[in-house]
């Protein structure tokens, strides 16, 4: 009783709506405007919901996916469910079954290691090290999985033989008493330096008779799939599919489709994980990595993050009515609650919590170190959910954790700035992360800091709309506002998905569909605006280079099916000496990206058309488009037209 009293005197109560109304600055309705506005500008609506790899989903689009299903909880404006079916739609269109396990599945590779194995060698020759696991992503991913041979053709001279493709790859040199040579970069090392920063650095020492051979076989990185990338897509999901089981008034055709993503779920993530999962003393359990020889960890225990992103997933499915697997979800999700809880520890003063990223089970070798507050988040956001739906956690768990945001993390900084660690270690930087935001439904205190953080942020934003209506505070006549500023936005939806090359439509941001922004943010100085002087109609886009060597750029994203002949006019004007031009940057999944350029365009003072043409390659799906400004001076855009055409 006594310690509870003391969390109490310390931590005072949660916020009453009038504080976070206070915070937000603007009404409910503007605030759910300024986001509908951005949302539809971003990539032109396509958030990164085309994203080819699990990463990219899950650290991209997967903050779309949730602020969709939240504004759809906060508003009940169908206008967001259908953002949201877009969105996962385009999403579930990237899956495929590489590993041909029968399952339907996003993967990545940048996590995974590549692998060198040197064999057999002749006793008095020394190559080291004998094997190695490269986990550093840009090393890793010059690993070509190709086996190759160190032959000595005289006891003087070395040669390296790729014999993969059967050619050649370095040699013969000179061979003395030590070498060092890079098998993937086909040179000799000269340095400790240039062995260190190598993707296949080989030490050979060592007597070597002529006709002496020692193969080396590598692995590259593989495509796997993660629990966590899927953890963090299916979160928003599950959230989608309850909003759709309470609504008795939701469409045949939307009850269909909820139905679709439930038994995707249910197959090809809760069935697929299966596999990976691991009881644990205590009725606590959690998932592992996959046994890839190329996972950075085969079968360890996940970090506590990793797991969790799905373990939140499961406690929004436990609750949806009448659902056959709920009994199953829940059990999950109360065994990972449990194993998190067990390794939380008091902060020194006894009033928050610390943690570690990782506790893995007995035996496995992995060092420890406190989360980080990144990670940290899809913790919290776990626990968040659990005290919600009371599983394992409780509302005292939350005043915990606000604790740690604000004392331990934040300290006396002000303005706040948090430490890298949630133990108060490491640099302090100003770090927004949206669920330790949500622990404002407990702490004012966590509440305010979260806002001086990132109070700015479009997203912040909605995670206050989402605090004021978990304490009650989001009236009928807010919901009722933002639907109408929705119903008066969709107006203009016929001309933002014909393209808005005129840039006629749009918001304070910016024109609907276009995203400002620098290819370089090192390479000088300029600003963006929304023109009223146009070539016709009302508006144009003006990229302004005002010093040093700017290099500015308007985006806009197109989607394609196949190879494609685009052909591009644009009428644009100059003032001063910038060097307008137009670029195409498009994603071909695992090939190199294709870039073109066209020719640089003219500076004209006069307003004049510019025409280019582009051919997308196979494998595009996604595609970018860039009107670009380099140097000192204004140009401005306008009248863009744009026919794509299958390739002959």
């Amino acid at each position: 009783m006594l310690t509870l009293w003391l969390l109490a005197a310390l931590v005072p109560p949660a916020p009453a709506p009038s504080t976070v109304r206070e915070l937000l600055g603007e009404s409910a309705a503007a605030a759910v405007s300024r986001y509908q506005h951005w949302e539809l500008g971003y990539r032109q609506g396509l958030g990164h919901s085309d994203g080819q790899t699990s990463g990219q989903l899950a650290w991209g689009e997967s903050a779309f996916l949730r602020d969709l299903v939240t504004l759809a909880e906060l508003t009940g404006d169908p206008y967001w469910l259908e953002r949201f079916e877009a969105h996962f739609d385009r999403c579930l269109a990237s899956q495929s079954d590489r590993n041909g396990d029968g399952y339907l599945a996003w993967d990545d590779r940048d996590y995974s290691v590549g692998l060198v194995e040197v064999g057999a060698v002749p006793p008095g020759l020394s190559v080291t090290p004998a094997s190695r696991r490269e986990s550093v992503a840009a090393k890793a991913a010059q690993i070509s999985g190709h086996r190759y041979a160190l032959r000595w053709p005289t006891s003087a001279t070395l040669q390296v033989d790729d014999l993969t493709t059967g050619q050649p790859v370095l040699g013969p040199v000179p061979y003395g008493a030590t070498i060092s040579v890079d098998l993937f970069a086909a040179k000799v090392l000269a340095d400790d330096v240039a062995l260190r920063a190598a993707s296949g650095p080989l030490t050979i020492s060592g007597p070597a008779p002529a006709g002496v051979r020692v193969e080396v076989q590598t692995t590259a990185r593989e495509w796997i799939e993660y629990v966590v990338h899927d953890g963090m897509i299916t979160w928003p999901l599950a959230r989608y599919l309850a909003l759709v089981a309470a609504d008795p008034q939701a469409s045949a055709a939307r009850r269909a489709k909820a139905e679709l993503y439930r038994a995707w779920f249910e197959r090809q993530i809760h069935h697929k994980w299966q596999r990976a999962w691991r009881d644990l003393p205590d009725g606590a359990g959690a998932y592992t990595f996959t046994a890839a020889v190329t996972e950075r960890y085969p079968n360890y225990l996940l970090p506590h993050n990793q797991y969790l992103a799905l373990a939140r997933s499961y406690l929004v499915l436990a609750d949806l009515p009448g659902l056959p697997q709920a009994a199953a979800y829940r059990a999950k999700a109360t065994a990972m609650a449990r194993y998190f809880k067990a390794h939380l520890q008091p902060s020194p003063d006894g009033q928050g919590y610390l943690w570690n990223y990782w506790d893995p089970a007995p035996g496995e070798d992995v060092r420890r170190s406190a989360e980080d507050h990144g990670h940290a988040t899809i913790d919290v956001g776990f626990v968040v959910e659990a005290v919600r739906r009371g599983v394992v956690f409780e509302p005292a768990d939350a005043l915990r954790l606000a604790h740690t945001y604000t004392r331990v993390m934040a300290g006396d900084s002000q303005p706040p700035r948090l430490t890298f660690r949630v133990d108060g270690q490491g640099e302090r930087k100003q770090a927004t992360w949206d669920d330790w935001l949500l622990l404002g439904e407990w702490s004012e205190p966590a509440l305010r800091q979260a806002v001086a953080l990132g109070g700015s942020n479009v997203r912040c934003r909605v995670q206050l709309l989402e605090v004021l209506h978990r304490l009650g505070g989001l009236t009928a006549a807010d919901r009722a506002a933002a639907l109408a500023g929705s119903v008066a936005l969709q107006t203009q939806l016929p001309l933002i998905r014909a393209g808005n090359g005129g840039f006629e439509a749009g918001h304070e941001s910016g024109p609907f569909g276009w995203t400002f922004s620098r290819w370089s943010e090192q390479a000088g100085e300029g600003r963006f605006e929304w023109s009223r002087e146009a070539h016709s109609g009302q508006r144009s886009a003006a990229l302004l280079g005002t010093a040093g060597r700017p290099n500015l750029v308007l985006e806009r994203v197109l989607e394609v099916a196949g190879p494609t002949v685009g052909t591009v006019t644009v009428w644009y004007r100059t003032s001063g000496e910038p060097r307008p031009s137009l670029s195409l940057i498009a994603d071909r999944g695992a090939q190199p990206q294709q870039y073109d350029n066209s020719p640089a365009l003219a500076t004209s003072e006069a307003w004049r058309q510019a025409r280019w043409e582009f051919r997308t390659q196979p494998g595009v799906r996604v595609a970018r488009l860039f009107l670009r400004a380099a140097g000192v001076g204004t140009v401005w855009f306008d009248d863009l037209e744009l026919t794509l055409q299958p390739a002959p």
